[in-house]
């Protein structure tokens, strides 16, 4: 796996237009990781060293930031960091004395929605017939069963799930063209996909959803570690993911995850790289790792990730879901999709189990996520082949394999 060229694809895709993703920037020592410049993650007790060894007042709290994280009790607080001091070597002077503190100091890791990530081999969406919408779908909830952490949704009226997002804000709507130029941006609909996934195993389910990656499918450890700090639901689906420094859990998820209540469930896709490498936050061991395989043959996703850390394979080549309209090219020759898509990838695998999750849950009254989601691992047969966990088959009345035009 050459991470060093993995990494330039992705680093040239997110530098290409910076006031969409924010800035981002490269390891330097070729592990394969991005990263926010000008930005630190701190425990409370690094605070002072920090200060010490700048003796900036141009280095600050994001205050705005720091209050919603310590409103969750999680001990996370962004600090901006002027472009003249570097943060790399800055976190790495810190971080010894951080410990000694029983804190923190770390990077601000770049994440990516998983369908390709880092220019991975698997694929983009294709085209595909639309597919009959359950009608009268009753909320098998009044309160929300599974969090979808993603993109947003491109049409919060879409038929096949309007009537079970609650809570729908405007900032969570996915913005399908952000840099107007007639095209669907990368990631656009990835979101939207999700959720009628999770409808197509699991009507009626009531879903929140909130948007912690662009329409280009960048996000960042804060992010994403906002967006779990500050969902509701028993169920949590993260399909994204990215690679961190020495493999290190990311430090802001990791407290984001240390302060859930025990009982609720998160699930994160493997990743597409083909590799073993920890995936985070899939690599967590608070969180279900989800690989793909191909429900054809049975046979395991050549693209997606694997590894001691993996606990489950569900179906993720070729799935059938809503998606937007609007073309991915600008070239007039290619047509224009129309709502509905075809999509391999680990991201489309992890849905599947969190909603099977979700459903058990709001079906037995009394019992937990966490212990509804320990009976289903026990009772799944193990995968074929080291690292791909325990092998998931959603119902036989689902044909989830898309039939293409």
């Amino acid at each position: 796996m050459r991470w060093q060229e993995l990494r330039q694809l992705a680093f040239h895709r997110a530098a290409a237009k910076p006031a969409l993703h924010g800035a981002v920037a490269q390891d330097d020592v070729d592990e394969g990781y991005l990263y926010r410049p000008g930005e630190l993650l701190l425990g409370r007790g690094a605070v002072d060293e920090l200060r010490a060894e700048t003796q900036s007042s141009r280095v600050r709290p994001d205050e705005q930031v720091n209050e919603r994280f310590a409103r969750h009790g999680v001990d996370v607080q962004r600090w901006v960091v002027p472009p003249d001091i570097k943060v790399g070597p800055l976190q790495h002077a810190l971080e010894g004395r951080a410990r000694a503190r029983r804190s923190h100091v770390e990077l601000n890791h770049v994440f990516t929605g998983e369908w390709v990530y880092l220019g991975g081999p698997a694929t983009e969406p294709v085209q595909a017939t639309a597919l009959p919408v359950p009608q009268n779908v009753a909320l098998l909830s009044p309160t929300p069963d599974l969090a979808v952490l993603d993109t947003g949704v491109a049409d919060p009226a879409h038929q096949l799930f309007a009537p079970t997002l609650l809570d729908q804000q405007p900032d969570d709507v996915d913005v399908l063209d952000e840099d107007g130029n007639h095209v669907l941006d990368t990631e656009a609909g990835h979101g939207t996909f999700i959720c009628g996934l999770v409808q197509r195993v699991a009507p009626g389910l009531a879903l929140e959803q909130r948007k912690v990656l662009s329409p280009s499918g960048f996000g960042d450890d804060l992010s994403v570690a906002l967006g779990v700090a500050e969902t509701t639901a028993p169920v949590i689906n993260l399909s994204l993911g990215g690679y961190t420094r020495h493999n290190r859990p990311p430090q802001a998820l990791k407290e984001a995850l240390g302060a859930l209540d025990p009982s609720r469930v998160v699930v994160a896709a493997a990743g597409n790289n083909g590799h073993d490498r920890p995936f985070w936050p899939a690599a967590f061991e608070r969180v279900i790792a989800v690989a793909a395989y191909d429900s054809a043959d049975d046979s395991a996703a050549d693209f997606s990730n694997y590894g001691s850390w993996v606990n489950v394979c569900a179906p993720g080549v070729d799935l059938h879901s809503c998606y937007v309209d609007g073309r991915r090219s600008s070239d007039p020759d290619d047509a224009a999709f129309a709502g509905w898509a075809a999509w391999s990838g680990t991201s489309f695998a992890a849905p599947l189990v969190a909603a099977e999750i979700a459903r058990r849950a709001a079906a037995s009254p009394g019992r937990t996520a966490r212990e509804v989601a320990d009976e289903l691992l026990a009772e799944l047969d193990a995968a074929p082949g080291d690292g791909y966990g325990r092998r998931y088959r959603p119902g036989t009345d689902v044909r989830l394999r898309a039939q293409q035009p």
